[in-house]
Formats: structure tokens, sequence, C-alpha cells
């Protein structure tokens, strides 16, 4: 007996084990699989985590930098009516990486021997790789909206965001009060202290735009009008024996007619211009009728709001947008117009608008708010990596920038203008001519069919007119007391001083000797005089800022690039190299008179003089342009061959419901690429992918869309067999899960000793049923819920689609990731 109880034992034991075994393996199954279903969760909120924020206003931090050097001393009018309208922008900056890889890139692409060289960016790449992140910048418009604000427009970059806000809109968002101020006899508004943003948003925001209204100087103020006694059209007056300049005059002067003879004019270039005020197309049209050359008019553009037509800007606006499609005579010419000059100056850089830009307005860089400083360099950045050259005026009261345009004495000290001092722009100083006493070997006593009569290259000095005009006008320039010195700025005269001097070149300012001929608000009634046979003549460092932007995009052309991006190092470079290219300019000076016992004001007057090489004054000199062609260097790389950049826009798309999705696919060409490029898609089995047009050229774009397959690929939480599988997964193991894993393994215990004790095992099987019945209804197989109905719920799946663009035996793919919810 006992020997036979011992075998039963044994039977028992290896009949439960052999049922328990299957079940443990089934149990440690569901437990694994539950532990990557949770690790793959946190692993997707850890990856969400770090690209977005969580704003919440009780925790604010102030942005300093923000208030208005102009109000300290201003009259304070009260407050701003809290219904006044503000067109606001949010200006981000790259993180430190960020910035340390924007510098990297931009080295990398002004050097010949890098694979990046010339391989500029577009806005989407920029927003990728230092630009906010979809989901950050959806945060920041959701912070918005809940404060009543509608976003007006998220950059392309990622960097800027602008909304319209009532003054009680603003004041509540940033915490900060508006007023209005009296400075100089004008009425303006300000924010009275400095704002503050959320904690999340402090390190990213440097820049709040829009929380004053305080603009930027236009250089056209040097205007007179001059009467003519008859009709005749000759601009080598025999009645004052002043000489105008028109764009014949300056194509013959400063040598661009040898490229106007090869074809180059700049035909099939863009080039933007930056203003803030409407314009009157027939005054273009009545100056390029004027100069003989063809119709173009500009193609305008309106960031925001219609500022209308300022009085005050027209001129340069007309001066800027005249002499820019004068030079390059066949480009397309892009007027941005904004009520702003500095929210237009951002719009063409952050959609890419033109590959030169041309601003033609500043101030002393005092006058500027710290953040604005540093957001128009970080935009003059994102410029140079896009591949846009910046030309900006230097200024036209001599080294004392900071003076009234009326001024006649200094009194604030030495000072520089912004833009033209940030390292990433091309600041444009001021020459005048110098005929001596035979100017007829310089200028014809008539004019050609253009109505140009200049005649060579006349010799210039720095432009100064402060004596004889009785108020400070003379070339900008001088010492940045921001910017430190840019490794490329050296060469002959470069001051060993630690900081950015500007400017780099000068064109031609004197409005006295010899002024430009435009036409403005009506101005030109027969050629370029008005019905009282007057001239509309202009001068300031705004004249030269414009024709230099012209000459790039003549660069642009001859050299088949889509940019230089920023030109001063190759400036400098070729000053050393090829001196012809340059018209140094050794005489002269931008010396002021200042007030005794003022900053910088040394036995009645501050300043610097032209010397040979470079100087503070007129920078490298005047350029002679066809020679700079010849020497300028290839656009392509010593080392890479011709080749294209591929890139979608956005990288991450959500399908919700029945919708689809789509991304743009661009084709950037790299080192004068022009071959045709191929585009595919491989996307997982639950979605699809379509790709229109499937073939584009160099330049071109396309759209990917894609779609679900069917509903049944999408992931479920919930469904008919999740009695046991799911909630394991998706819910863990609860009591029910336990209880009824329990009776499992009694039945496979007791399944051995049916035979021996039937009516036993019936009873403990019809009980240990009804338990297992029970649990499965009541607690939904092992879930929590005590719900007995079952539903059926989506849970975001993501899927990453492939993008294959080729060309020969050019390939390159990029992924996009596809959430379908």
């Amino acid at each position: 007996m006992v020997r036979l109880r011992l075998r039963s034992v044994s039977s028992i034991a290896g009949t439960f084990v052999g049922a328990i075994v299957p079940f443990l393996m089934l149990l440690v199954v569901l437990s694994a699989a539950s532990v990557l279903s949770a690790t793959s969760v946190l692993s997707a909120t850890s990856v969400l985590n770090t690209t977005s924020l969580q704003i919440e206003n009780g925790s604010r931090v102030p942005l300093k930098g923000h208030i208005h050097p102009l109000i300290r001393a201003a009259q304070d009018m009260g407050a701003v009516d809290s219904s006044q309208t503000m067109s606001l922008s949010l200006v981000f900056a790259p993180s430190p990486s960020q910035q340390a890889a924007l510098q990297k890139l931009l080295q990398d692409q002004r050097d010949p021997n890098s694979a990046q060289y010339h391989k500029w960016i577009t806005p989407e790449q920029y927003a990728d790789a230092y630009g906010l992140s979809a989901a950050q910048v959806e945060t920041v418009r959701n912070w918005l909206n809940s404060a009543g604000i509608a976003v007006r427009e998220v950059a392309p970059s990622r960097n800027r965001i602008s909304f319209d806000a009532t003054a009680a809109q603003a004041q509540s968002l940033f915490s900060v009060e508006i007023r209005r101020y009296k400075v100089n006899g004008e009425a303006h508004y300000a924010n009275s202290g400095e704002p503050s943003v959320p904690a999340a948003l402090s390190g990213l925001v440097v820049g709040i735009r829009g929380l004053n209204d305080f603009r930027l100087k236009s250089r056209a103020v040097r205007t007179r009008r001059q009467v003519r006694a008859q009709l005749n059209p000759h601009f080598t007056s025999s009645i004052s024996g002043d000489h105008f300049v028109a764009p014949d005059d300056f194509a013959t002067i400063y040598d661009i007619k040898a490229l106007y003879n090869s074809g180059i004019d700049g035909t099939g270039q863009k080039l933007a211009v930056a203003g803030q005020t409407d314009i009157k197309l027939t005054d273009i049209e009545a100056f390029r009728t004027a100069a003989g050359l063809a119709k173009n008019d500009p193609q305008i553009v309106v960031d925001g709001a219609d500022p209308g037509t300022h009085t005050g800007d027209l001129t340069e606006a007309d001066l800027d947008l005249e002499w820019s499609g004068a030079v390059a005579k066949g480009a397309t010419i892009i007027y941005v117009n904004s009520s702003n000059v500095i929210n237009s100056f951002d719009y063409a850089i952050t959609n890419n608008l033109a590959p030169v830009l041309a601003i033609s307005y500043g101030d002393c860089e005092a006058n500027y708010t710290p953040s604005d400083v540093q957001a128009m360099s970080t935009m003059a950045q994102q410029a140079n990596a896009q591949g846009i050259t910046i030309s900006a005026s230097s200024g036209d009261d001599g080294a004392a920038d900071c003076e009234s345009a009326t001024s006649t004495t200094a009194t604030t000290g030495l000072s520089v203008d912004v833009p033209a001092s940030i390292p990433y722009v091309t600041g444009v100083g001021g020459t005048e001519f110098v005929e001596g006493s035979n100017a007829s070997q310089y200028w014809s006593a008539t004019n050609d069919s253009a109505n140009g009569s200049a005649l060579s290259y006349i010799p210039e000095e720095a432009w100064n007119d402060t004596a004889s005009d009785k108020m400070l006008s003379a070339s900008g320039g001088g010492a940045s007391t921001i910017f430190t010195k840019p490794n490329w700025q050296t060469g002959t005269g470069v001051p060993n001083d630690g900081q950015r001097d500007v400017p780099d070149i000068a064109f031609s300012a004197s409005p006295d000797h010899d002024g430009f001929l435009i036409c403005s608000n009506g101005s030109c009634v027969t050629g370029f005089r008005d019905a009282s046979n007057n001239l509309t003549v202009v001068g300031g460092t705004s004249a030269g800022s414009p024709s230099f932007a012209g000459i790039v995009a003549l660069l642009n052309q001859k050299a088949g690039s889509s940019g230089q991006g920023n030109v001063n190092p190759t400036l400098y470079a070729l000053a050393a190299s090829s001196p012809d290219a340059f018209n140094d300019v050794t005489s002269g000076n931008n010396i002021v008179p200042c007030t005794a016992g003022s900053k910088n004001c040394t036995n009645g007057s501050l300043g610097y003089s032209a010397g040979a090489g470079y100087d503070q004054v007129t920078g490298l000199g005047s350029i002679n342009v066809s020679k700079l062609a010849l020497a300028w260097p290839s656009s392509v790389s010593t080392t890479a061959p011709a080749d294209f950049q591929l890139t979608a826009s956005p990288t991450a798309v959500t399908i919700s419901g029945t919708a689809s999705a789509n991304s743009k696919l661009t084709i950037a060409p790299v080192n004068s690429f022009s071959g045709t490029v191929t585009l595919s898609c491989v996307a997982p089995s639950a979605i699809t992918c379509s790709i229109s047009p499937a073939n584009v050229s160099a330049s071109g774009s396309s759209t990917v869309i894609f779609s679900v397959v069917s509903a049944a690929m999408r992931q479920e939480s919930d469904s008919h067999w999740s009695f046991f599988v799911l909630p394991a997964i998706n819910r863990g193991f609860g009591p029910g899960m336990l209880a009824t894993s329990f009776c499992l393994l009694i039945l496979a215990f007791l399944a051995w000793s049916a035979k021996r004790a039937q009516f036993r095992t019936r009873m403990t099987v019809a009980g240990c049923t009804v338990l297992f019945v029970a649990v499965i209804v009541g607690c939904g197989g092992g879930g929590s819920s005590s719900s007995k109905t079952v539903t059926t719920t989506t849970t975001p799946v993501s899927y990453t689609a492939q993008i294959t663009a080729q060309s020969g035996s050019l390939t390159h793919t990029t992924s996009i990731q596809v959430t379908v919810d």
C-alpha cells in the first residue's frame, strides 16, 4: 500500500507539473508583453517631453533688454488705449548647441574645401535643425489661443510667430504696461517695464517685437529739388554746373557695362527690398522709362496689415526699388511691405524670398533694445545660411550716428549704424566724386539715349557735406560697441581694435555732388522732371545699399549661383588678392563737429579719416564691378560634384479618422545641379503613400500623400477577445485575472483524478466553472472595470515611411513619421 501511494503521488505531481508549466509559460509571455508595452509608452513619452513645452502662466520670468532707450528721457503721456491693435511677434533663438552647429555650418558654407560649400539650406531645413519643434510651436499657439489671440503667421523656419493683439491683451500676456510717450516732439507708445513670459519660454524667446512703435530711420533723407529754366534733360547742367547720376551713369562710372554687354543684367535673379509704406507703381514705371529701361514692375508682398502710405518713407522705398532694379535691370524685384521695416526684413528671410536683400533703414546701436539687436543678428545668420546676402546703409551722420537728422553738432559721441554693423551684413558707406577743375573729361555735355552723360570712372573722396549743408551730413562709419571683430575682417588699414568695423564698401552718396535721380510721388512727368521742370535728387548711403544689392544679383547670375550668403569674407580676401577690383578711396573723412565736453569730443570734433586700404569711412572703397566679377570665386566646391538635397516638411504627420495627411518634398540643387529627380515612397502595409508629381526638376517640389489601408489596420485597445490577452498587456494582472488563472490551475490538477473521484471532481469543476464565469462577467476578463459592456477604442500607432530621390547615380533618402490616430 505504501509503495502504491507513493507511485500515486508521483503521478499526481507529474500530471500537475505537466499542466502548470505551459500555463506558467503563458503567464511569462503575457508579463513580458505587458512590460514591453509599458516600455514603449515610456519611450514615446520621453521623446515627447524633449520636444514639447508645458506653459504655465503662474511661473513667469522677465525678459531683460526690451525697454526702448528713448523713453528714459521722454515725457510720459499716460496709458495707451486698451483697445489699440498691436502687431506683435515672438522671435526665438537657437539653443546653445544649435547655435554652435549653425556657426559651424556658416563656416563650412564659406570653405571651398568643404562638402558644405555653398550648400544653402531652406527655411524648412533651418526649422528642423535650429528652430522650434512642431510640437513646441503648437504649444505656443495654444497658449496664445487661450488668451483669445489668433496666430497670424508661423514662419517656415519656426523661429518667428506673429499675431495681432489689443494693448489690453498684450499687457496681460506679457505682464507689462504699455504707455504713451512724447519723444523729440513725436508721439510714440512703448512698454514702460520689462515684459515677462512663462518660465518655459524664457530660454527660447530672444525678442518680443511690436511692444513699441519706434521704427528705424530712413537713410534717404538728403533730398532736394532743383528748378531748371528749360526742359532740356541734360544732367550736366549748364545753369548750375551740377551733375546728376542716372542709371546709365552709374553703370559707366563703376564699370558694369562690360557685364551688360556679355548678357549679365540680372535676368532670372531675385532681389528683395524691405520697406514700411505703400508705393505707387507709376513712379517706378516713370523712372524706368526716363532711364531707358524696360518696364519691370516689382512684386509686392505685404506682411500683416497693409501699412498705408507714409510720405516720410515713400522717397526711401522709391529710391531702393528704382536703383536696385536699375543696376540689376533684368532681375525680379520683390518689395516686402509691413507696418515696420524690421518685420519686412524678417519676413523676407524666413520665407526665403530672394538670395539678395536690401535694407536702407537703420539707427545707432545705442538706440536699439538689446533684444532687438540680438534678434536681428539671429535673423541675419539664418539669411546667410540660406544663401542670402544682406546689404545695408551705414548711416548719414558721419561718425556720430546717434544724432538726429537735423543736428548741427554732435553731443552723443562715436556710434555706428545697425543693421550695417552686424557681421552677417554688408555695410555700405558713402563717397563723393572729385572731378577737379576739368569736369568735361568725366561728363559729356549731352546725354545719351538712356539719359546718361558720364564718360568714365570719376575719382572719389569720402562723402562729407557737413560744412556746406550746415548739418551733419557724412558717411557713417566706425567701430561697433556690440559686435567683436569677425575673423575675416583683416587687411591693410583694418584697425586692431577687436571690434567689428564699418562700412565694408562705399559708393557715391552726396546729394550735392552728385545726387541720384529718382521718381517719387508723381515727380516725373517728362523724363526725370515734373511739370515745373524740377528734378528730384537724393543722396545718402541709402543710394549705395540698393545699388550694391543689384551688383550681387549680377554676381549670382554670372556665377550661376543660387546665392552668395555673407559676401564680406570674399570682399576682404579679394581686396588683398585682386586690389584692382576696388577703387581705393584715400582722401576725405567723416569727421563732424561736437559740443565741447561731450563724449569722445576732442578739440571740437570727432570722426575718422580715409586712408590706404581699409578705413572706417569708405571701407575697402568703391567697386570696379566687371573686375570684381572676373575675380569672384566659383560657387562650385573644389571637392564636391553637382548634387541635390532632398527635404520633407513636415517630417512628422498624423492621419486622423478617414482623412489623409501630406508632406511637401523639396529638391534643392547643389553645385549647379540641373538634372531631373525621380521620387518614390516605401511605407508599412498599414498605410499607403503616393507622390505627385513623381518626377521634378532642380529647385522643384512635390507632395507625398499618406492614408490608412483600412480601419482594421488601426491598433485596438479592447475587443471581443479582450477578456484575457489585452487586459494583461494594457492593464496588467488584476484580481480577476489572478482568480481566473487560479481556477485554471485547479481544473488542470483535478483533470487527473476524474476517474477515481468523478462525483467529487464534477462538483469541484462545477464550482470553479461558476467562479470562472463570474470573474469573466464581473471583471471583464481580468481588467479593473466593473462594466459589462465591451468597447472598442484606438490607440495612436506610429509608422516610418521612407522617401527616395534618385537622379542617375545620385540617391538621397529621408524619413517621415506617420502617426495613425
